[in-house]
């Protein structure tokens, strides 16, 4: 019963455990021989409003001494790292003209020499052409919605009150179409970033896009590595630096 009731607690609340590299055990009875017990019963636990917050963090098991548990150590910065963002398709951009109009052009193109350099060549401009001329398009929905919604308050209260005039009565029903339109691209937007294949368009429930979203950043997020003598790298830059010598190693291998 009480532990059905806190793992309702922590789905309610969003929790996400912190990932470590150390033991998965943070309890022991002490014990010698098969009499031995090893658990997990430490662990700790973060909001949405802390992992957005928090962009690195370490969590480190420290050695157990003078306890059957195993302190738990957390060492976390409000500092950004830096680095590069890597290159994601959105799907709202498949609703955008000006979008399709760059897939079609730059498709079409004509290249020369090797089809698969020619090939990797309009991968590479579709890229900088959507990210120039797409991604724009992609920023502020929220607060576009929140503007129109404002605007719309305001005709309908002067519908119910004054009455419309003409023109203001082809206005309003523009910008019904308008505002169900971003809807329909900022639901898109974060049903993508969260990873929920199940949302319809009419959907719309932006806190819980943006915790599950928040989530999976939380699980994908590389903060420590361990390298192949064991060694425990924490710095961004370090980490960097080890991926690319691994799998450099990695190719020369083979």
């Amino acid at each position: 019963m009480k532990t059905r009731m806190f793992n309702m607690f922590i789905s309610h609340n969003y929790l996400t455990e912190l990932r470590h590299l150390d033991s998965p055990f943070t309890w022991c009875n002490n014990q010698q021989g098969g009499a031995r017990i090893s658990a997990k019963l430490d662990r700790i636990l973060a909001n949405n409003k802390w992992l957005s917050d928090v962009p690195t963090y370490h969590v480190k098991h420290l050695t157990r001494s003078q306890s059957d548990h195993t302190p738990i150590l957390i060492d976390y910065n409000f500092e950004k790292p830096e680095g590069r963002r890597p290159f994601r398709f959105e799907n709202t951009w498949i609703q955008e003209q000006a979008c399709r109009e760059s897939v079609r052009r730059i498709w079409r193109s004509q290249s020369n020499g090797n089809p698969l350099q020619g090939l990797s060549h309009k991968f590479s401009n579709l890229r900088k052409d959507l990210l120039r001329n797409c991604s724009r398009n992609s920023m502020g929905w929220e607060s576009k919605i929140k503007k129109l919604e404002e605007q719309l308050s305001r005709l309908e209260t002067k519908e119910c009150t004054q009455g419309l005039e003409g023109m203001e009565t082809g206005k309003i029903r523009s910008m019904y179409n308008q505002y169900h339109a971003l809807l329909r691209q900022n639901t898109t937007m974060w049903a993508q970033r969260s990873r929920l294949k199940w949302l319809q368009n009419g959907d719309n429930n932006s806190r819980f896009f943006h915790q599950t979203t928040r989530r999976h950043r939380a699980n994908n997020k590389i903060n420590q590595i361990k390298t192949e003598l064991n060694i425990t790298i924490e710095d961004p830059k370090g980490i960097e630096e080890e991926f690319i010598t691994f799998y450099s190693k990695l190719w020369q291998d083979q």
